[in-house]
């Protein structure tokens, strides 16, 4: 497209500006006198300056507080007047596809109305999120009994259709559906019939496992080329589409991968091309994501998951085998031995916890290697992606040897024996891992700045190594509904956070928060401590949250969303409702095929309740009475671990006390994902109800009362649940609060 700057906005002689795009965009989706809100129309500003400049600018816009149109003016305003790219970036892909098939629609109608200018923009997923099209015949193969040769759509379908799920079949499924597997090939056979249709699976309306996703889809490393197949695989066309936008959208784990491990995976890459800004919406997530996506770990149980996968594929794997098995329990005694008794126990900066395993350990994966070559340039299908899938796991060991094993400059290292699951018969390896502390110097230095693409030596797929003309400063926009305590300096960002009110105050102030008053449970949630004092116990916390939430359920007539702080108390909260309420509805996380179809049914029934643990915390959306009720059974505070323990030595390596730099990781870590959880509660102008989280703990007590937060730790979890203008700590008022709601007329 031509770009001129000097675009003016309805022919009045007026340079258009990102504001006139979101009040276009705002009376285009609201009504023709409607005006934006005042906080978006100033984070919009706030935005447009940073991306002016190209700075940086870091915001917390309350949840309804329109963050996308706010994002996305200044970015199609960049796109259609200045001729510059924009990479936006969401944690979630639920979010992911309301920006792309709802907000930025309106948004490119409003810039077209305005300049002119038709805006495009594309969507990129990791690899593995598209269908595969060599995956696919190969699976449909398998399935029919016919070969993978080039076949018409009806012809495939008609084959599937009469195909019996024979024993041969079933243990060559690894434990998929047959039925389910069988409507997903189906599905995927018609995407392919247009290139249009995106083949993703968040737009696969088939409720399907991922035991029958990845039977259809592909890994980066196992993934068909543009010339592998007579169908051109999804992913390849997602790329091209994105190549050609000017705003491209992804997720954090395609960022996060880059900064983590310092290769251009999207930004600087060639075959997506230049990019001049980065906006982040759902912030707050990003650097634990860079910290998960740069994490290391091996153990015994490691190497036996390789020597399973390599001996079914490799011939004469049998002396390679045995030594494997020798090499993962030496690797167990020498970790072991590490320890010294302790189950987890951080490295240091001199020490190798491998010892001498860890160079046997490298010549044996460089072994596997090249037993796996064969089968990764097999001609048949399955064995070579199951060849070339497991060398990529071969690669992944040799970092992991290699990140365990030495110091390196803001990792934290550490090994541990993990806690066996409930009733598991499998054995517990101990493991050394290793993991980025501090990412904010990866976050400035691969994604912040990027170097400037140039044609020089370009060759058609180097994506990962581009030619540098100069480095270049990307505007950056960080943006969250939440943000924790010290987050731009976290993310590497060279700013200070403005905070927004949140639209839905009226909302808030019309409902209730419920903290019970800990005092007549003392006996039922504490045990005997030091010095005669008594301490809280989490153990018979369980019990006790249990029937109280079966009280405020049951005053509530359902309608509730339980969260728990750890998956084992959360499965025994469902066990006790069912129990308790045998005709409701009480879907659980741990239900049905994916979380996506559980979430489906429970919206689909007004009221019923849904349990579940951090997963549903964030991201979880259900406007009006479905979810009128929100418990959230204690603060979700991690346990005391090396990754967490070397954050906060970290800072205190930077001049901050002890108590402190714990209270920002553990206390802060644990305030975000408890201000995500009560913020599921408050969606829409419209709502009301109760979040009543279940730790008598926040509550302020004379001494020996009951044993609660320190102060200065209390004011952090407190500081989330400010916002409700109705505070209840008695159990009977907040029962009876639950039941005159009820009674009351529902807002329209």
């Amino acid at each position: 497209m031509s770009h001129a700057p000097a675009q003016t906005a309805h022919g009045q002689g007026m340079p258009v500006t990102a504001l006139d795009i979101l009040q276009t965009t705002v009376r285009l989706t609201v009504g023709e006198r409607a005006e934006p809100r005042p906080g978006q129309v100033a984070l919009t500003a706030l935005a447009s300056n940073a991306m002016n400049v190209r700075g940086h600018a870091a915001a917390v816009a309350p949840t309804g507080s329109g963050k996308s149109y706010s994002l996305g003016a200044p970015a199609f305003e960049r796109a259609a007047l200045w001729g510059e790219r924009v990479m936006i970036s969401t944690e979630s892909l639920t979010l992911q596809k309301q920006i792309f098939e709802k907000d930025f629609p309106r948004l490119a109608e409003a810039t077209l109305q305005l300049t002119g200018e038709e805006v495009t923009f594309a969507v990129v997923k990791g690899t593995s999120n598209y269908i595969d099209p060599r995956k696919l015949t190969s699976t449909a193969a398998l399935i029919t009994g016919l070969d993978d040769g080039i076949r018409k759509t009806k012809d495939w379908q008609e084959a599937l259709f009469r195909a019996k799920p024979t024993p041969e079949i079933m243990a060559a499924l690894d434990g998929a559906d047959f039925e389910a597997l069988r409507k997903l090939v189906m599905w995927c056979f018609i995407q392919y019939d247009d290139e249009n249709l995106v083949g993703d699976r968040h737009s696969c309306p088939i409720k399907v496992s991922e035991a029958e996703w990845r039977l259809v889809s592909a890994s980066s490393a196992e993934a068909a080329g543009e010339k592998d197949h007579y169908y051109v695989p999804k992913a390849i066309l997602a790329k091209e589409r994105a190549s050609a936008a000017d705003i491209v959208i992804v997720n954090h784990t395609l960022l996060a991968i880059q900064a983590a491990k310092g290769i251009n995976i999207v930004l600087g890459n060639r075959t997506y091309g230049h990019f001049d800004h980065l906006l982040i919406d759902e912030a707050h997530a990003l650097p634990a994501e860079v910290r998960k996506q740069g994490a290391s770990v091996i153990s015994g149980g490691v190497l036996m998951s390789l020597i399973y996968k390599v001996d079914k594929l490799a011939a004469n794997a049998g002396r390679w085998k045995t030594a494997g098995e020798h090499l993962a329990d030496a690797l167990d005694r020498e970790l072991r031995q590490f320890l010294g008794g302790p189950t987890q126990k951080k490295v240091e900066k001199d020490d190798d916890p491998l010892g001498v395993v860890g160079v046997m350990l490298t010549s044996w994966v460089k072994d596997a290697q090249k037993l796996l070559k064969p089968a990764a340039e097999s001609t048949n299908v399955r064995t070579m992606l199951d060849g070339k899938r497991t060398v990529q796991r071969c690669d992944e060991l040799l970092e992991a040897i290699a990140s365990c094993s030495k110091f390196r400059a803001g990792d934290a290292r550490w090994v541990e024996v993990p806690e066996a699951p409930a009733g598991a018969s499998r054995r517990s390896w101990a493991a050394a891992n290793a993991s980025p502390v501090n990412v904010a110097q990866k976050l400035l230095n691969n994604l912040y700045t990027i170097d400037r693409l140039t044609d020089e030596g370009a060759g058609a797929d180097d994506e990962t190594a581009p030619d540098a003309d100069d480095v270049i400063n990307l505007g950056v926009v960080a943006v969250s509904a939440t943000l924790p305590e010290g987050f731009v300096h976290q993310a590497g960002l060279r700013t200070a956070v403005v905070e927004y009110a949140s639209p839905f105050e009226d909302a808030y102030a019309g409902s209730c928060l419920f903290i019970p008053n800990g005092v007549p449970h003392m006996m039922a949630l504490t045990t005997p401590g030091y010095s005669g004092r008594r301490k809280f116990d989490t153990a018979q916390h369980q019990k006790w949250a249990a029937e109280m939430a079966r009280r405020l359920i049951e005053a509530n007539g359902g309608s509730a969303l339980l969260l728990a702080a750890s998956a084992r108390s959360g499965k025994f909260y469902v066990e006790q409702l069912r129990r308790q309420f045998p005709g409701l509805h009480i879907f659980s996380q741990w239900d049905g095929p994916t979380a996506t179809s559980t979430v489906d049914d429970w919206k689909a029934d007004p009221s019923s309740v849904l349990v579940g643990t951090r997963s549903l915390m964030t991201g979880l959306d259900a406007p009006g009475n479905t979810n009128s009720l929100v418990i959230l059974d204690r603060i979700p505070r991690s346990p005391s671990n090396a990754q967490d323990d070397a954050r906060a030595e970290d800072m205190i390596s930077r001049g901050v006390d002890k108590f402190n730099a714990e209270r920002f990781v553990y206390a802060g870590d644990a305030a975000l994902l408890e201000a995500q959880a009560v913020g599921r509660l408050i969606r829409a102008a419209a709502d009301r109800g109760m979040a009543a989280v279940l730790d008598p703990r926040l509550l302020k007590y004379k001494r020996s009362q009951f044993p609660g937060y320190a102060e200065a730790t209390r004011q952090t979890y407190m500081k989330p649940l400010s916002a409700f203008g109705v505070k209840l700590s008695d159990e009977d008022t907040a029962l009876g609060w639950l039941r005159a709601r009820r009674g009351a007329p529902v807002a329209a």
